[in-house]
């Protein structure tokens, strides 16, 4: 399975349990006018038990709230962390204590619209660069990568737990998970001060400088909304 993760989400490794485990998490954080979903194409859904889906033209759009999780794969550290291209927070931000709600399932909604619990042994990397490289304040940071893309081994029936409703999908499910808006830009990353107790007081928004040599035309966005072009103020970021 392929899962491809789009807009203002943050992908954070933390240890969490008794005794604790390192787990990764992609973290969909509250914005005005997001909306966080699960897209698929409609020929891979197998089941929507609880009938929470919409058809939006040839896919089938979830909203996501609360946990969501891959209960017949577990949860854990992924097999090969490869995103070093994407921003850290604690580069582009002053804040320096996570938030205790990384921890709480579910989280708190006022900070996090939904957080993916990915399962375990898979690989963790960026998909696609933006056209423009990019710079946080004064500083250069360069290509900037457009979502991140996660690769896992699964079985020929793939169930997704999304906050207690099970949703099961077809072997070769290709999946898209957003956080984005379709109604204003600018200012996204400034969300990203949520993740931080206390809040982050300074956040460096990105600013497009020069063309990037390998980015790629944006593709228009399946936000199961009204489709748009990302733009590099609404990109993923990391922890740590």
């Amino acid at each position: 399975m392929e899962v491809t993760f789009l807009g203002l989400i943050t992908h954070v490794t933390l240890e969490i349990g008794n005794p604790p485990r390192d787990m990764q998490l992609a973290a969909l954080v509250t914005a005005p006018d997001h909306e966080a979903t699960l897209r698929i194409d409609k020929r891979y859904l197998d089941k929507d038990h609880d009938n929470i889906g919409t058809k939006v033209g040839n896919n089938i759009c979830f909203p996501l709230t609360g946990c969501v999780t891959l209960p017949d794969l577990g949860s854990g550290a992924v097999g090969r962390l490869l995103i070093d291209e994407i921003p850290s927070l604690l580069t582009v931000t002053n804040g320096t204590t996570l938030t205790a709600e990384l921890h709480m399932c579910p989280p708190d909604p006022a900070v996090f619209r939904a957080v993916v619990y990915l399962p375990p042994g898979g690989r963790l990397a960026p998909r696609n660069f933006f056209k423009h490289e990019v710079k946080f304040g004064a500083n250069p940071h360069g290509p900037l990568p457009q979502g991140v893309l996660y690769h896992v081994a699964t079985g020929a029936m793939i169930r997704f737990d999304i906050d207690g409703h099970l949703v099961d999908l077809k072997e070769g499910a290709e999946v898209v998970i957003a956080n984005v808006c379709s109604k204003s830009t600018g200012n996204h990353f400034q969300n990203y001060k949520k993740l931080f107790n206390p809040k982050a007081t300074v956040v460096d928004d990105p600013k497009a400088t020069v063309k990037c040599q390998f980015g790629v035309p944006l593709p228009v966005l399946p936000d199961c909304g009204s489709p748009q072009d990302l733009d590099v103020d609404c990109a993923n970021s990391r922890l740590p």
